[in-house]
């Protein structure tokens, strides 16, 4: 995946540390974030085993959605 968006253009970051993330997603655990001039994406991964767990990944896309 993060050579497919570095392809289109994006700069990537594997697991950015706190410190490289906006405030509002410093706590937490992202697995990747592409950038380009007009977008960010966020990227958490879930295997298979917890795709139904609810948890973090809703707060996630909560805080993303508001942003």
């Amino acid at each position: 995946m993060a050579k497919e968006y570095e392809r289109d253009g994006y700069k990537v970051m594997i697991v950015p540390p706190a410190d490289k993330l906006p405030k509002w997603l410093e706590n937490f655990r992202i697995d990747m974030v592409a950038s380009n001039d007009d977008e960010n994406v966020v990227v958490e991964v879930k295997s298979q085993q917890h795709l139904n767990a609810p948890p973090p990944v809703d707060a996630l896309a909560r805080a993303v959605e508001s942003h």
